[in-house]
């Protein structure tokens, strides 16, 4: 083991990165070369094979019918809707090959994702899930759309990164059960809230940042276990009812009026420099009770990691993108409920797996595709356990002369246009650029504008006036003008929240509340703190890592000087 960092210049952005012991130690582990990439640059590699919520309309290639996939109509894939893929009409190991050693694997295992059937959306809906059409990356739930990156939920719209809770709309970031709330990031354990972000344990409270054990609380920020409070002010029960009821939070006009009043309310407020909450050497933000977690963002119950996004329950995992309950997984994308898993995208429920797609409930797989529990299988084809370990062992001293092993598939090879994938969102080029950098582009994108049946202007005003038959109206988004609709399932849970219809689409108010949380590269602070109540005359001298860069106007403060401001 090297017992020393080690600094190493990123081959794709060609700046220096570092490489701890703690990293060595790991790369020993799962018999992987260090990488030749920095974090960065692996992160957006894998991110460009993610396309999370651009959804298309496709027919099954088994049972011909109509389902909603991540794949554009142009894709060459066979594809299978989720009932197919998970059935027994079709055999992944018709598609085997034999390995050619004197091709690349990663080019084999290209060749074979391409020519075997592929799982159209990932959820497992009609499976273990019910009525989850419109989502992807969703297992285990029932009654949810426009859900992604998701699992254990019930009655739940509108929603990313969650891992528990059940009606909700408008959500970003729930490791721990949460209910009947809307427009949150980073909710825990609340009921009946609204607007309300990095709050745990909360009740009935309305426009709230970083509040804990809180009931009936409006218009605050940083309290803790407190009662009727407006704007960081204790009131009666009385007077705190007429306050909020004043807003009339069921209107249009009452609901925009606090949120503006809220932004206002916070830009003076200081927010701290990260989000962790009973956590033990860790860095980054997002996270509950975490132990030795570094550089990751939305990780938490999770140990010994680093590199890790938007996943719960990650064991000595590095470089991981989404994913929940796994051990020892590198470089992979949604590796669920698996063990020693190498770069594999949505494989489930395996052990000892490498560069795989789609394969689930298996063991001892090399360069599969869509194989269900299966075992010592190299491209989709059959081996005894001996012809295994031995071409398996063939195939890896391969691929490192060739510097495969360890490497992610490239982003060349992905079957998704760069501005269909999370990776644009760090990237952020136009077309022009994109396609000047090699990246693929998608022109035809499934949105649809223009055939609004209704104007903004001509939506009732309170969600007290809205008629079931508002369900069969097309809106347009006031940001971006995409046409959207509300379900009927959605607009019940709108009423029981009295909550008005949002004049955004899910798009744009997903990215509203994705911009509240930082960027995915940490960089060095000091504590904005000025004040002298705090113990220093001047400007705070300590300093932290943190994901908030000087974009973020609120004053960002270390955790002592923070501590200090909390009621």
């Amino acid at each position: 083991m090297n017992m020393n960092s080690e600094t190493k210049q990123c081959k794709g952005c060609k700046k220096d990165f570092t490489i701890e012991p703690d990293d060595f130690s790991f790369y020993e582990k799962m018999e992987v070369p260090a990488p030749t990439l920095c974090s960065k640059c692996r992160r957006v590699r894998r991110l460009s094979w993610r396309n999370d919520w651009g959804l298309y309309s496709r027919d099954c290639s088994l049972c011909s019918k109509k389902f909603i996939s991540i794949y554009a109509p142009h894709t060459p894939f066979k594809l299978l809707c989720p009932k197919c893929f998970h059935g027994d009409g079709w055999n992944p190991f018709d598609y085997g090959m034999d390995y050619d050693p004197n091709r690349s694997f990663i080019e084999q295992c290209i060749e074979l994702q391409k020519k075997t059937p592929t799982l159209g959306v990932i959820n497992d809906n009609d499976i273990a899930s019910t009525n989850c059409l419109y989502t992807n990356d969703v297992a285990f739930s029932k009654n949810c759309a426009m859900v992604f990156i998701a699992w254990k939920l019930e009655n739940v719209f509108n929603s990313v990164s969650l891992a528990a809770g059940k009606d909700l709309s408008d959500c970003l970031g729930v490791a721990e059960e949460s209910q009947y709330s809307y427009d949150g990031v980073m909710i825990n354990g609340v009921s009946n809230c609204k607007s309300i972000y990095w709050c745990t344990s909360c009740v009935s409270c309305s426009f709230c940042y970083d509040c804990r054990g809180c009931q009936d609380c409006f218009m605050s920020s940083g309290l803790r276990n407190k009662k009727y409070y407006f704007k960081n002010q204790q009131y009666s029960k009385d007077e705190y009812e007429k306050i909020i009821a004043s807003y009339e939070l069921h209107t249009r006009t009452g609901y925009k009026k606090a949120k503006d009043e809220f932004v206002e309310f916070l830009k003076d407020k200081p927010r701290q420099f990260a989000e962790l909450r009973n956590c033990t050497a860790c860095l980054g933000t997002d996270m509950i009770r975490s132990k030795n977690v570094k550089n990751a963002r939305f990780a938490s119950f999770s140990e010994d990691s680093n590199y890790v996004f938007d996943g719960v329950n990650f064991k000595s995992c590095y470089d991981c993108t989404v994913g929940g309950e796994t051990e020892l997984s590198y470089e992979c994308i949604t590796p669920d409920n698996s063990y020693h898993s190498i770069s594999t995208l949505e494989s489930w429920k395996n052990t000892h797996v490498a560069y795989c797609f789609d394969c689930h409930s298996s063991q001892n797989l090399l360069g599969c595709v869509g194989v269900k529990k299966g075992e010592y299988c190299i491209l989709n084809k059959k081996y005894s356990k001996e012809e295994y370990l031995a071409l398996y062992e063939k195939i890896v001293a391969d691929m490192k002369a060739r510097g495969e092993w360890g490497e992610f598939f490239p982003t060349k090879y992905s079957p998704f246009g760069i501005n269909e994938t999370q990776a644009q969102r760090e990237l952020n080029l136009s077309k022009e650029d994109a396609v000047a950098a090699g990246y693929a582009w998608q022109d035809n994108m499934q949105e649809t504008r223009g055939r609004e049946t209704i104007g903004q202007q001509d939506v009732a005003n309170s969600i007290n006036d809205i008629s079931d038959s508002f369900s069969s109206e097309i809106l347009a988004c006031t940001t971006c003008q995409r046409n959207y609709k509300i379900l009927p399932e959605e607009l019940t849970l709108y009423r029981r929240l009295l909550v008005p219809i949002p004049t955004e689409c899910f798009f744009c108010r997903h990215a509203a509340r994705e911009r509240m949380r930082g960027d995915y590269d940490l960089i060095k602070r000091q504590c904005d703190c000025n004040s002298e109540n705090h113990g220093h005359e001047n400007q705070c001298v300590n300093e932290f890592q943190t994901f908030f860069t000087k974009r973020e106007p609120r004053p960002i403060y270390c955790e002592v000087c923070y501590q200090k401001e909390l009621l």
